[in-house]
């Protein structure tokens, strides 16, 4: 089978852990000579003296010359539905009765209830109605990473039977088994990309009351820059309360490191306003690590492994923080829970859902993938 592969990132480049993790797997699926990588990451290269109606424009060029390899394909599978490449594409599919998947990747329809969360809220919106949701609507199936966002996709009009519930595959990174030796403050950890919806403002005024309780905790906020007026707005709170001493900003860091940083922190944290899977907490927990999650998260289940699922309140996170800071050492969750917990998101097990997924296609039998 012919498959094309469409990606904002390059998944075979190093673009995101999902995206060479998701590439693996179908090279596993699939004969990976037949498959297609198309992606726009060439595109986006950081060079920022090009107008946005340049850049734009050479988006809709590029996806003009991704209909070629649509057409020499027999399944397209499409990453988010907010991308002009995705628009062209997934319509060009619709016209040539092909089908395709769509991976919306955290791309939630649009809410009045995220009004105040989203970039580009109106714009998403008119994009949603006249192209968005005919293109889910044409879609062989829409794959989601949890009950929370198929929730989200049924409430916008996309049909339940549509959507298909498949979470994110999780491996083991290369790197520690054991913390490594530390000499620093013992510190909790965010892992993501800044931007509003993430809720990191929790966070800093959490910090707020902990260093008026007194507490020594610190907070490493790690990962790229999504939003840089809400980053400014952070450090501009941070040095508000004069918390500079306590509240680290680094950069992204790749898997070893990132899976170091976890095993020195206390804790992990995810405060998001909302969140569509949020890989980083069964990263956390395969690592025995315990988590603090928003109850605006998918995660509530992962109360029953002595993790939080806490309202978005400071004096709720501060309570909880300031007891885990009181341990001389970190305490690790219970390694038989944890490993039960992480077997729905193994590589062999999601790899088989999407088998079975592409096999479900019915009415295209030339569709055959290497089912183990």
């Amino acid at each position: 089978m012919k498959l094309l592969v469409f990606s904002p990132y390059d998944p075979q480049g190093g673009g995101g852990i999902f995206q060479s993790v998701f590439a693996r797997m179908l090279n596993d699926l699939f004969d990976p000579s037949q498959i297609t990588y198309c992606h726009l990451a060439s595109l986006d290269d950081n060079r920022r003296w090009h107008p946005r109606w340049m850049k734009y424009g050479r988006i809709f060029w590029r996806a003009l010359a991704f209909r070629q390899a649509l057409a020499n394909s027999e399944v397209s599978i499409l990453q988010g539905h907010y991308n002009p490449a995705s628009w062209i594409v997934g319509l060009a599919a619709m016209r040539s009765n092909k089908p395709f998947i769509v991976i919306p990747h955290g791309d939630f329809p649009p809410q009045k209830q995220y009004l105040g969360l989203c970039r580009s809220y109106w714009l998403k919106t008119v994009c949603w109605q006249v192209i968005g949701k005919r293109l889910l609507a044409g879609a062989a199936k829409v794959v989601v990473g949890s009950e929370l966002e198929a929730k989200q996709y049924t409430e916008a009009g996309i049909r339940r039977e549509k959507l298909e519930i498949i979470p994110n595959p999780i491996i083991d990174a290369e790197g520690p088994e054991t913390i490594p030796l530390s000499t620093g403050p013992s510190f909790a950890l965010w892992l993501g990309r800044v931007s509003k919806e993430k809720g990191l403002d929790l966070l800093i005024e959490t910090w707020n009351l902990l260093q008026q309780k007194g507490c020594g905790l610190h907070l490493r906020i790690v990962g790229t820059v999504g939003d840089a007026r809400i980053y400014q707005q952070l450090l501009g709170n941070i040095r508000k309360y004069a918390l500079e001493g306590q509240i680290e900003f680094s950069g992204w860091v790749d898997p070893p490191k990132r899976k170091s940083l976890i095993l020195e922190s206390r804790c992990l944290l995810l405060p998001s306003h909302l969140e569509s899977f949020g890989r980083v907490v069964p990263e956390a927990i395969m690592l025995r690590t315990p988590v603090i999650v928003s109850n605006t998260t998918p995660w509530k289940e992962i109360e029953g492994l002595g993790c939080k699922w806490l309202e978005r309140t400071p004096q709720l996170w501060a309570t909880e923080l300031e007891r885990l800071a009181r341990e001389k050492t970190k305490i690790y969750l219970d390694g038989g829970q944890c490993e039960e917990f992480m077997g729905q998101f193994r590589f062999e097990r999601i790899k088989a859902q999407w088998a079975r997924l592409f096999s479900g296609l019915k009415q295209y039998d030339s569709i055959d993938c290497n089912v183990g």
